[in-house]
């Protein structure tokens, strides 16, 4: 095995390298290496090599690894290397990043591993966290915890093969036993989160609070005073390695602009590049000012469509959208959703009709102003019949607190009254 990780790049710490990054290579398209191999006669190799050596050295720290013995009857894991490069809301390069991930499909269950489930916070969440923020002018910071999944301990007897790269003396026979969570293995989001009971968390201190919650090993923070939001930040720090990325202005996907008047949130960025997937970018494609044609079509082509992976992955897509940033779009997506298993040519041409719509209006998303009421409000209806297999009614409902939550549902069960049904969507 050829040794390539001993002299890296070396930054005093990440941040300096992540402004190397967005300095030297702004917004340069680089190809993601798929192995070790590729990384290794990639252009950027040293910069690979640097990601590598950093990964290998979290490990280290959190203790990880224990070399013990490699005996007859043990199942050993492999470990392969994930490449991925970090970029910021402008598509600047900021971090060349490598993971180093156990090959954890092969581990058995009841003797690998146990319970698995592990909580992320909803994106309703994280948008009530962002309204708060808008209606009472709160702080709002993200940030980011360093090789989360690195802070859980094992509990079960697994081992791993050396990884590619691994740059120091190896003892024969004998292989690594993970004394902590890995990447890969079943059981590591578990872990991570085992000393927390939850996705959301709240801290009163007099009259300041700080309100945090959690997707995994990112973060986010509103508080009424910041020198407590520091303090807090702080405080974790010291149990984990985190880093403060400051004022939030791309999150899990959002893009987040604050003025003194209101926060808007929204996914242009996700709707171009789904545009372009699909083919819909383009100026000249035909517009459309409503996401449902509300006008019904006296040809009605029901001949089924032939591409259905395309269509369930439209769908897919547009379904992600909607429950994020776009609700103006929830009842089309919602139409085209129920003909998944086998679409018709018209059920393709309002799939189209939604993307034509999303091309009028990229920019859309959600506003919250800071002049919004705090104040609990739920609203409720339903449309009878809206269902023509079952007859069934749809409801939805609409929680606003500093701003919104919205939610279509079939009905379970037929109701005869509209005014029944409206009620049941309100528990």
């Amino acid at each position: 095995m050829v040794d390539v990780l001993d002299t890296p790049p070396m930054f005093h710490d990440k941040l300096s390298y992540d402004a190397y990054c967005a300095a030297v290579f702004a917004e340069e398209d680089i190809e993601i290496p798929k192995t070790f191999e590729e990384a290794m006669k990639s252009p950027y190799c040293n910069h690979w090599s640097a990601a590598m050596v950093s990964e290998l050295l979290q490990f280290d720290h959190h203790g990880v690894f224990q070399e013990v013995k490699w005996h007859e009857g043990i199942r050993v894991l492999g470990t392969i290397w994930v490449y991925s490069i970090k970029r910021n809301a402008n598509s600047k390069i900021i971090r060349f990043k490598a993971r180093l991930v156990a090959q954890g499909f092969a581990q058995r269950p009841g003797i690998d591993y146990h319970d698995t489930y592990a909580p992320v916070a909803r994106s309703s969440m994280i948008l009530f966290l962002i309204a708060l923020a808008a209606a009472q002018g709160l702080y709002l910071e993200q940030f980011n915890f360093d090789c989360a999944f690195l802070n859980g301990k094992m509990t079960e007897d697994v081992y791993v093969r050396y990884p590619k790269g691994w740059n120091r003396p190896q003892s024969p026979g004998k292989c690594l036993k993970l004394v902590g969570s890995m990447y890969g293995t079943k059981q590591a989001p578990r872990y991570m989160r085992a000393t927390a009971d939850a996705c959301l968390y709240i801290k009163h201190s007099g009259t300041s609070f700080a309100i945090i919650t959690l997707y995994v090993d990112d973060g986010l923070i509103t508080s009424n005073n910041q020198s407590f939001l520091d303090s807090e930040l702080g405080s974790l720090h010291k149990a984990f390695q985190l880093k403060r990325l400051g004022p939030v202005s791309y999150f899990l996907g959002f893009e987040i602009h604050r003025t003194k008047d209101y926060i808007l949130v929204h996914q242009s960025k996700y709707v171009r590049t789904m545009l372009e997937k699909f083919d819909f970018s383009s100026p000249s494609k035909r517009r459309a000012i409503t996401p449902m044609d509300d006008r019904p079509s006296l040809r009605i082509d029901t001949t089924p469509f032939a591409d259905v992976s395309l269509y369930q992955s439209a769908v897919g897509s547009l379904q992600y959208t909607s429950t994020r940033c776009r609700p103006d779009i929830a009842i089309a997506v919602r139409a085209v959703a129920q003909k998944n298993s086998c679409p018709t040519v018209d059920d393709w041409a309002a799939v189209k009709h939604i993307f034509r719509y999303l091309n009028s209006t990229i920019d859309l998303g959600i506003l919250y102003r800071n002049s919004s009421t705090t104040r609990l409000m739920v609203y409720s209806d339903a449309l009878f019949a809206d269902d023509p297999e079952s007859c069934r009614l749809v409801g939805a409902y609409a929680s606003m607190l500093a701003g919104e939550r919205h939610e279509i549902t079939l009905e379970p069960h037929w109701r005869p009254k509209l005014t029944g049904a409206s009620y049941m969507d309100c528990n």
